[in-house]
């Protein structure tokens, strides 16, 4: 049962991912960050609000989700190799005090934390406690997410979700292999850095007309960083991009050795997703007057005013460091397959087991 949520989640990150797009611009979030920070919000909402929260979502029966959320959180936490960090905390002002019947589940199934902060009286303290909580939980990857203007005396409660995520790789790329190449970006030829494995590692591969496909294991192989590299172009390539066909492309995979060049790159993008959210589907949560959030403390009459979201990753030759809160070569001689990853790519860090997508992006530039 934990893969039907974890599914859910991946269904939402392409979702969004389609929705982020614009041709133009590197992407990276989280979509199980947002998942998690956005079900502790339909714990406390009621009626059509509450409806369309779980059809942008694809939430499904609470009794069956919540357990199986809670061991997704276990499976991550548990990671011996690799360092997963998630956390939830729902903060609300003191002037308002949440329902047992909404508290109980955050603590039980959701990990998270209930704090009280002053918004009335220190909107600014309070959006600097919230702050400096995330900073902590992303090892300061993700730094003043919100902005002093987003909290005012109004601000009733705030959702957070943070999203850690450190994995050296499990044959890591030698630095003294890494070369200058150039990279053939949207907005131009780029010359960077490329690490290159070449054939000292096996490594999960797929080709066809559409694509590669490669996964570079994180050591305890329980996580992949997975590389989908268009043989067409995107605008070709996105009308096919589904969750359905990732898994169909991950069920060909086979390993092999492999020549492998791949950019180091370092991304870092901070969003207020209300809009996109409304326009996929849950418009009346961010509606004053029509959002019903009454399960929270039994009271009608907030809304959501935003929903913002940070994720950041840095891939390098020792490994990948993320957190949300996103034609040159060398000549060789070789008898193995050879990817060179010097045009744009989707990437994605996912969990083996249950498939859950942790972080979902793509490098357009570098």
């Amino acid at each position: 049962m934990m893969q039907v949520v974890a599914n859910s989640s991946n269904l939402f990150g392409i979702d969004l991912f389609h929705e982020l797009w614009d041709g133009a611009s590197n992407v990276i979030f989280s979509p199980w960050s947002i998942t998690s920070a956005m079900l502790v919000l339909h714990e406390g909402a009621r009626g059509q609000t509450r409806e369309e929260i779980a059809n942008v979502f694809h939430v499904g029966s609470l009794d069956a989700w919540r357990p199986n959320y809670a061991g997704i959180y276990n499976r991550l936490s548990d990671a011996t190799a690799c360092r997963v960090n998630t956390a939830n905390a729902f903060w609300h002002d003191l002037s308002n005090t949440p329902a047992a019947e909404f508290i109980e589940p955050i603590n039980k199934y959701y990990c998270g934390e209930v704090r009280a902060v002053d918004f009335m009286n220190h909107p600014d303290t309070a959006c600097n406690d919230i702050n400096e909580w995330v900073a902590s939980k992303t090892e300061n990857m993700i730094d003043g997410l919100l902005d002093p203007a987003s909290i005012s005396p109004e601000t009733r409660f705030t959702i957070t979700n943070a999203l850690y995520f450190a994995g050296a790789w499990e044959t890591q790329f030698d630095p003294k292999r890494t070369y200058n190449a150039t990279f053939h970006g949207i907005e131009g030829n780029a010359t960077v850095p490329f690490m290159r494995h070449s054939g000292g590692a096996l490594l999960n591969y797929m080709r066809n007309d559409i694509l590669e496909m490669v996964g570079i294991p994180y050591e305890g192989n329980q996580l992949d960083l997975l590389v989908l590299i268009p043989e067409v172009g995107f605008d070709a390539f996105l009308p096919i991009l589904s969750l359905d066909n990732i898994y169909s492309w991950e069920t060909q995979m086979t390993e092999d050795a492999l020549d492998i060049r791949l950019p180091s790159f370092s991304l870092d993008v901070k969003s207020d997703l209300a809009g996109i959210l409304s326009q996929m589907g849950m418009p009346v949560a961010f509606q004053p007057g029509a959002a019903d959030l009454s399960g929270i403390d039994g009271t009608r009459g907030d809304f959501i005013s935003s929903v913002m979201h940070g994720a950041a990753i840095v891939v390098d030759e020792v490994g990948t460091k993320a957190a949300a809160a996103t034609a040159g070569t060398t000549t060789c001689y070789c008898t193995i397959p050879q990817i060179v990853v010097d045009h744009p790519f989707i990437f994605l860090i996912q969990e083996r087991t249950t498939g859950l997508i942790l972080f979902l992006g793509t490098v357009l530039n570098v």
